[in-house]
């Protein structure tokens, strides 16, 4: 069974307000992506041994609330 991704959010992540800025909601995908890929078995390194590369050729994110620190 799939878990879903959770991380703690970095003080150094936000802005003085203590919400995420907007710029790390990239990494924070990337960082859930590969999670996802651990899950099922899958390791980049192995995949590049291989000549399998899977590039991120799109992103958008929508905005539904804000994700504060502490």
């Amino acid at each position: 069974m799939l878990k879903p991704y959770k991380r703690k959010i970095n003080y150094y992540e936000t802005d003085q307000m203590k919400v995420v800025h907007h710029s790390n909601y990239a990494r924070f995908m990337e960082e859930a992506r590969l999670d996802l890929m651990e899950q099922v078995g899958l390791h980049y390194d192995t995949m590049e041994e291989k000549g399998i590369i899977i590039p991120v050729l799109d992103i958008s994110c929508r905005f539904r609330y804000a994700v504060h620190y502490g």
